[in-house]
């Protein structure tokens, strides 16, 4: 059975100790190089910041949409079932939004690190969030027609509904960027070739 890789150990097989010069006691000091292939998302700077800026108004515009529905008095929002499918899915929009802060201080050129922890918000995270919404949106509907058909209960249903597609739209959009990887050549310019050294490098496509 494969050992489970940990946050250590991934870690570990990207970055290397180096000693350093530094102004204390000993002269000097550990550093932690990464020395593991790049990402590199391949668009322009221009687009790069065109994505961010939508990214990052989806997933905000999509919290404030959820907010406001959650804050309306119905008793769809007190149903049990409903609930569990909202609650769920924005437990996963939390983990967008601390992939959108990796992504918003990254460059086009990136850690294989920070490139896993963005692509598996904006892939995984809001795949798993439109289906609980879509889930939540039916229940919704179900709601209003069998059990009380209120405006309230309406705009809640329709906000569950806006939450999931802007979900989905978010996935789409950063899937839209297709990315390859570069060696890394900075243990060369060091000297320094580790036993463990990843040599992933060339195009991979999404």
């Amino acid at each position: 059975m494969a050992k489970r890789k940990t946050l250590r150990s991934s870690f570990e097989e990207n970055y290397t100790p180096v000693v350093v010069p530094a102004d204390n006691k000993r002269g000097e000091k550990i550093e932690y190089v990464y020395y593991g292939p790049w990402y590199v998302w391949d668009v322009s700077e221009a687009e790069f910041k065109r994505k961010k800026i939508l990214l990052a108004a989806l997933e905000i515009v999509s919290l404030l949409i959820f907010i406001a529905a959650a804050s309306i008095y119905d008793p769809l929002n007190m149903l049990h079932v409903a609930f569990a499918f909202t609650a769920a899915a924005e437990c996963f929009h939390i983990m967008e939004l601390a992939a959108l802060v990796d992504f918003l201080t990254a460059k086009i050129r990136t850690n294989k690190l920070k490139y896993q922890n963005v692509s598996r918000g904006f892939e995984f995270f809001t795949m798993l969030r439109a289906m609980l919404f879509a889930a939540a949106t039916f229940t919704g509907i179900l709601y209003v027609i069998f059990g009380n058909f209120t405006l309230e209960a309406c705009i809640i249903a329709l906000s569950y509904a806006l939450c999931g597609g802007m979900a989905w739209y978010t996935k789409k959009t950063y899937k839209e960027m297709e990315f390859y990887t570069e060696e890394n050549d900075i243990l060369k310019k060091l000297g320094i070739v580790p036993d463990n050294k990843d040599n992933n490098k060339g195009k991979d496509k999404k």
